[in-house]
């Protein structure tokens, strides 16, 4: 059995796999962020290495932009045009992210928009009545994302049904 852990630093973050048993040997793989992103934090990873996080950009404003990354490399999930920062949290086997961003002038709470994404873009996560904003945090490998949101009041877990297509 392999254990996975992610080890952060302020270049890269670090992908290790050791043995259960006492004493086993350790991997150590490094995962270097996109280009201009500092205080990196990954969040999810998948059965095949890829990990969901996000880092601070200087050139977007000193606001988070969220990321796939691999061992081969990582590259940022594009935000939609009026977006202008973003999270990951979940990434699935197929490479599909949750998470949640943020928006000027959205209705709901200081503009946190949940969503589900991948390489191509994000799909907004629709919010349910009775809440104010939703923040998408892991993801099944069929698409199902489970997060939290808020009433003003109170925080509410939730489930979207139907989850992200491919």
């Amino acid at each position: 059995m392999v254990r996975w852990g992610v080890l952060l630093s302020r270049s890269a973050v670090v992908l290790a796999t050791a043995g259960v048993a006492l004493g086993a040997a350790y991997s150590v793989t490094p995962i270097t962020p996109p280009s201009g992103l500092t205080s990196v934090q990954m969040y999810g990873i998948n059965n095949s290495g890829q990990v969901a996080g996000y880092g601070m950009s200087n050139a977007s404003g000193g606001w988070t932009l969220a990321f796939i990354g691999s061992a081969a490399g990582s590259t940022l999930i594009p935000l939609p045009a009026t977006w202008f920062a973003s999270y990951a949290y979940g990434i699935n086997n197929a490479g599909q992210v949750a998470g949640y961003g943020m928006e000027p002038g959205y209705v709901g709470f200081p503009g946190y928009v949940g969503f589900t994404a991948t390489l191509s873009g994000i799909t907004a996560i629709p919010v349910p009545s009775g809440l104010s904003y939703v923040f998408g945090i892991g993801i099944s490998n069929s698409g199902l994302v489970a997060g939290d949101g808020n009433n003003g009041t109170v925080f509410w877990a939730f489930r979207v049904l139907g989850g992200l297509k491919a």
